[in-house]
C-alpha cells in the first residue's frame, strides 16, 4: 500500500514494509493518523495501528502500549522538527539544479 494523504478527511495512512519488528514479530503493520481541528492553529491527532502478528500470536497489553508509544514518539519528533524549521515543507517539492 503506497502512503496516502486524504485531504478530505485529513488522514495520513501508510504500511511499514521493513524495519523494526517486521519479519520478527509482525507480518505487517498499517498506521493511520487522523487530524481533527481543535481550535485556531491546533489539532488533535488520533492514531490507529493495525497489525498482523507472525504465528497469529496476540500482543499482550504492554506490547500494544509500547507499539503505540514508539509510533507516537516518531510522530512527535517529526512535528518538533517541522515546528523548529517552518520553511522545510515549502522546500520539499522544489527541484534542485
Amino acid at each position: 500500500m503506497p502512503p496516502s494523504l486524504r485531504a478530505a478527511n485529513y488522514v495520513f495512512k501508510f504500511e511499514a514494509i521493513e524495519g523494526g519488528e517486521i519479519g520478527k514479530r509482525f507480518k505487517s503493520q498499517v498506521f493511520a493518523y487522523k487530524f481533527e481541528a481543535a481550535g485556531e492553529n491546533s489539532c488533535v491527532v488520533k492514531l490507529k495501528v493495525e497489525y498482523d502478528t507472525i504465528g497469529d500470536k496476540a500482543l499482550v497489553a504492554e506490547e500494544e502500549k509500547l507499539l503505540l508509544e514508539r509510533t507516537f514518539k516518531a510522530f512527535k519528533g517529526a512535528e518538533e522538527y517541522l515546528l523548529a524549521n517552518p520553511g522545510v515543507p515549502n522546500r520539499a517539492g522544489r527541484r534542485r539544479a
